[in-house]
């Protein structure tokens, strides 16, 4: 075994003969000595696993290892793909070239495809990389921690850095731009090319641009599921909920051995509100992952809390965003039901407590208490703990969505002078390409969470067609339009807001709230009539 590891730099395979077993992918995280120096090399166990084996341990996996024969036929599975077939043969894997005095080589990364590298050590971190942003682990900082690269590695690292955020320290900058020069020294491949272009359009802050190179690494490469997922992430911030799901599709027909594609697909599909093929997608994600893939669950939260909260176990060792957003989804389960004791017990514990400043994290927690708030909910001195750990991102403008959110919780803090601050950054600074319509719905916002229905209503009203446009899941702009349909009924504007409501309890049907309003609708338009009778 170790002579194979050594041989095949890195990586360790399971051979299909040794397990005699259905092909079903699932992966394992071992250490294993390797011939080497290296006392201890991390890799990845790829197996054939049966649907009916789950009780296969990994202490039988690892009695097996020494059994290996040196050079097997091997069945090659990388980032959930089965990617070839092949003998293990020193350099086979690998090619060298001189490039820039620096010894170049010709790597094959998880997805099967081409990259250069100073070193075949980099496509073992590459891959565990894109396992964790996929997965939404935590271990995504290891690519910046390296000292041997690769054109793609230093490309992602650029993108990384720069994706977040609008408005950067000059450290960040520079990191980004001695990235994307290092990466421009090495003459890569055309996908390659496109990931550093991704990289430049971002520095840029051309995000449309960067999609585009992302759109064009998908249409030509569909197995890259990296792209795929990065793509869908501007898409989302954007709005196109119908080239999120587009894009996926187009992978998963050339990739459906992936595990995290089904996922990934799920969420498009929930996103253009077809929600029993999601369901089925999701589900099918979980099976695969042994239900271990929190964006499968996360598009499944928008069909069945129950899943969730018997899956909720899997989310602690993950990065806090997909932890407090599964458990935001789950506390929308629970406001609908008008289960608020509950509601409040995951906002305390599981949404708004450790990792305060991060901005995902953030506009949920003001989502939920915005959403009990609209149903006359007391959320006690909530606001103010959520306020003093945002009024120092209110210049950050990341999204559209984002700030829109941090907006409303500024004026429900009565944060008089930050949220002042904060409009006239948006106002002047001209931020977000959508620039009349961020700041239209900041005015509403803010007139609605100072009490003022009749000037949200002015605001809203016009720009309420294109909402989508903020950005954000149609799950978290729907907090909007519930606000505007308050804005509504506090306005006595019962004839629109039941058609609305209408249509809203054509989808929800068992709608506590939905029914209420509607109820509420129906008799303040019966009222105005009778009014009007009398005059």
């Amino acid at each position: 075994m170790s002579s194979t590891v050594s041989e095949d730099n890195g990586f360790a395979r399971l051979p299909a003969s040794t397990l005699g077993m259905s092909p079903r992918t699932i992966e394992y995280p071992l250490h294993y000595r390797s011939a080497r120096r290296n006392p201890t090399v991390p890799a990845y166990f790829y197996l054939l696993w049966d649907i009916g084996s789950a009780n296969l341990k990994k202490s039988y996996i690892e009695r097996l290892v020494p059994h290996f024969a040196p050079k097997p036929k091997l069945l090659v599975y990388t980032c959930g793909v089965l990617s070839e077939t092949r003998e293990v043969t020193k350099g086979a894997r690998f090619t060298k070239k001189q490039h820039n005095h620096i010894t170049m080589r010709r790597a094959t990364d998880g997805f099967g495809l081409d990259i250069t590298t100073t070193s075949p050590e980099v496509v073992v971190v590459l891959d565990h990389f894109t396992q964790q942003v996929l997965s939404y682990g935590r271990q995504t900082d290891q690519l910046s921690k390296m000292e041997e690269h690769s054109i793609l590695t230093d490309a992602l690292c650029a993108i990384g850095t720069l994706a977040g955020e609008r408005k950067m320290t000059s450290d960040k900058l520079e990191t980004a731009k001695f990235h994307i020069q290092r990466a421009k020294k090495m003459k890569g491949t055309e996908r390659e090319e496109l990931y550093i272009q991704t990289a430049e359009s971002l520095l840029e802050h051309d995000a449309f641009g960067a999609t585009d190179c992302l759109e064009e690494v998908v249409q030509r490469w569909p197995t890259d599921v990296l792209a795929v997922k990065l793509a869908q992430e501007f898409y989302f911030n954007r709005g196109d909920s119908v080239s999120l799901l587009r894009i996926a599709e187009k992978s998963r027909k050339n990739t459906p051995d992936n595990l995290y594609i089904h996922g990934m697909t799920a969420f498009g599909l929930v996103e253009n509100g077809r929600y029993e093929e999601a369901e089925r997608l999701a589900l099918l994600g979980d099976s695969m992952t042994q239900g271990s893939d929190a964006w499968s669950h996360h598009a499944f939260a928008h069909v069945c809390i129950r899943f969730m909260e018997k899956r909720s176990d899997s989310w602690s060792s993950l990065c806090s965003f997909v932890y407090s957003h599964n458990w935001w989804h789950s506390a929308l389960f629970h406001l609908e039901l008008e289960d608020y004791n509950r509601t409040f017990s995951i906002f305390d514990d599981r949404l708004w407590k450790d990792a305060k400043d991060c901005c995902q994290d953030q506009i949920g927690a003001v989502s939920l208490l915005w959403r009990l708030e609209l149903r006359d909910v007391p959320v006690g001195d909530r606001w103010e703990d959520l306020t003093d750990h945002i009024s120092h991102k209110i210049k950050d403008h990341i999204q559209p969505y984002i700030d829109m959110h941090y907006v409303y919780a500024l004026a429900k803090a009565g944060k008089e002078e930050r949220l002042e601050e904060m409009m006239k950054s948006l106002e002047e600074e001209k931020p977000h390409r959508e620039h009349d319509l961020t700041v239209e719905t900041a005015k509403a916002l803010s007139a609605h969470a100072r009490g003022n229905p009749e000037k949200c209503y002015e605001h809203l009203q016009p720009v309420r067609d294109r909402l989508k446009h903020l950005g954000g899941s149609n799950a978290q702009l729907d907090v909007i339009e519930q606000t505007y349909l308050d804005t509504l009924m506090k306005t006595f504007r019962f004839r629109e807001a039941s058609s609305i409501l209408n249509e809203r309890y054509r989808s929800r049907p068992t709608s506590r709230y939905v029914k209420k309003h509607l109820e509420r609708a129906k008799e303040g338009m019966g009222c105005i009539e009778e009014d009007v009778v009398r005059l």
